[in-house]
């Protein structure tokens, strides 16, 4: 998985295409689009498409309404959007989990990821980043690997409930190592930073949302679970420097029912990618870390059916076992 491709230099056809296809597109838009959220007012998975939904309103010339059909780990408004005409006029915001991880957690889901849904655009993500106290005596990961080992099947590490993607980070991460420590699950970030501050757990994966603890000393981060270094906290380093072969994300992206007409589905993603381009979105994003995608269209369905088939096989392994 490479979550920031090589940039290739765009031909001047392609940089003019955004406002040429709006003004050949006589049909869509022609009335309300609904962003669909995951989550209740207030999220991440709620700014988001509230921040990209005022500017899709300015270049698409119509009104976009952001509507909140949070539960079931997302699977509400997955099902929801799934069920939609295909003409553009319901997107999705949806995440790593919700796509990629709850077709193998979740029993019979009235919809099937690879075949129900259009790819628009790879809008943002976060790395997970290795945290341990700021007084703790990890330095590095091989510190805490040793540690580990040395006290088989005695230290404790914080995830975020089964199937979630920092569960599967730190998962992976014991798993490469073979070390034997204690999972303990907690129902939210917040519960299990304050676990790890408290000094109850050798390690846990936090978001981005933890960068103001990094910052502050608070918390030491000792590595990141994507394949090149975040832009926040340059100087950590990535676990695969540490000989760890691990790349892992939190992400979101835009969605759309699959089986848009193609000029429609050109339309979208030229605006939401302009939209992601804007001053107000990227302000948005860095507080909590996070970084702007750079996978839209065929690149970014390619990347959700490579993430499918990634967990299929790494679930199972980690003892989560697909849903019949």
């Amino acid at each position: 998985m490479k979550l920031i491709p090589r940039i290739l230099l765009a031909s001047c056809a392609a940089a003019i295409a955004f406002p040429c296809t709006l003004m050949a597109q006589d049909q869509y838009p022609s009335k309300t689009i609904h962003f669909i959220s995951p989550a209740p007012p207030g999220g991440l998975s709620d700014t988001i498409p509230r921040v990209l939904s005022l500017e899709l309103e300015r270049l698409m010339k119509t009104t976009v309404v952001v509507e909140n059909k949070p539960g079931a780990g997302g699977t509400i408004a997955t099902s929801f959007v799934a069920k939609a005409p295909a003409d553009g006029y319901n997107l999705l915001l949806g995440t790593g989990g919700m796509m990629t991880v709850n077709p193998y957690t979740y029993a019979n889901l009235p919809f099937d990821t690879a075949k129900d849904f259009a790819a628009i655009a790879l809008v943002a993500y976060t790395p997970l980043y290795l945290a341990v106290r700021g007084d703790s005596p990890y330095k590095t990961v091989a510190d805490l690997v040793a540690a580990a080992k040395a006290k088989s099947g005695e230290l404790a590490y914080g995830t975020i409930g089964p199937g979630s993607t920092a569960s599967i980070a730190s998962g992976l991460l014991v798993r490469a190592k073979d070390l034997k420590m204690i999972d303990v699950p907690f129902s939210g970030y917040g519960p299990a930073m304050t676990e790890l501050l408290g000094g109850r757990l050798a390690f846990t994966m936090l978001d981005g949302g933890s960068l103001s603890q990094f910052q502050s000393g608070a918390l030491r981060a000792l590595a990141v679970t994507t394949a090149e270094r975040a832009a926040a906290l340059p100087d950590v380093p990535t676990l695969k420097e540490t000989g760890i072969d691990l790349d892992i994300a939190v992400w979101f992206g835009v969605y759309a029912r699959a089986g848009l007409p193609p000029k429609t589905s050109e339309t979208l993603r030229l605006a939401v990618k302009e939209a992601m381009g804007q001053p107000s979105f990227r302000k948005t994003l860095a507080p909590f870390g996070l970084e702007p995608g750079k996978l839209f269209g065929d690149d970014f369905q390619k990347f959700t059916l490579a993430e499918l088939a990634r967990y299929k096989t790494a679930l199972p392994a980690l003892g989560v076992q697909p849903a019949k």
